[in-house]
């Protein structure tokens, strides 16, 4: 029975959809439409009771969270080069991957629904636009990292090749352009980083998919 993986469209699942395209093996992709509440139908809950995606399928195991489901995605493919396989790199990696999902994607949670946060809606617009600024932040510190590869030689955070930290690493500077920052404009050394991910004949499988580009309207 091939993998099975929920997605959304432009979402953190995408990160798990470029693994995938990466490893070169059949799996099924179920696109979740979450703007029609998908996410939150009975059939959905049975699988994720969280109501989120990703979520990948192996066999009887409902497999949740970005690092778990990449993590066991490389177990099972360690030739697909998902993360470095030199020790210290590999924890760099994995150092980084722990910061774009803890520490940023939280960030643009808050960018994205400060109602999440709090109920008011003048300490809302206050919340969004301090998690605006943190989220900039973050993206000088993206490519402060990416700038650091490339003094060493490497192309992709992951080295050579695109790996999940790259996957990651482009979904949230796609995310950057939905909280009406611009990337191309600001971060032009991290523009091209995510040029080069995007280009990458697996990344293109996985947004044609789900019929997203490199540039995203802003939302808020």
């Amino acid at each position: 029975m091939p993998l099975k993986l929920y997605f959304a469209p432009g979402a953190c699942s995408l990160v798990p959809h470029i693994a995938l395209e990466l490893i070169g093996q059949p799996f099924d992709a179920q696109l979740v439409k979450m703007h029609k509440g998908e996410h939150r139908s009975p059939e959905f809950l049975a699988i994720n009771p969280a109501g989120q995606v990703p979520v990948l399928q192996d066999g009887d195991a409902a497999i949740t969270q970005i690092i778990a489901i990449t993590l066991h995605l490389e177990a099972q493919h360690p030739q697909a080069g998902l993360f470095p396989q030199e020790a210290l790199a590999r924890t760099r990696a994995l150092e980084t991957l722990a910061w774009l999902n803890n520490t940023v994607h939280t960030t643009f949670n808050r960018v994205f629904k400060p109602d999440a946060v709090v109920e008011d809606a003048a300490m809302q617009t206050a919340v969004r636009e301090k998690a605006r600024q943190a989220y900039a932040a973050q993206m000088q510190q993206l490519q402060d990292k990416v700038v650091t590869a490339r003094a060493a030689g490497h192309d992709f955070l992951n080295g050579a090749a695109p790996g999940v930290v790259d996957a990651y690493a482009l979904t949230v500077i796609r995310w950057a352009q939905l909280a009406s920052l611009e990337p191309e404009q600001q971060w032009p050394q991290l523009w091209d980083y995510a040029e080069r991910v995007a280009a990458h004949p697996a990344v293109q499988r996985a947004m044609e998919r789900e019929r997203i580009g490199l540039r995203a309207k802003a939302l808020v």
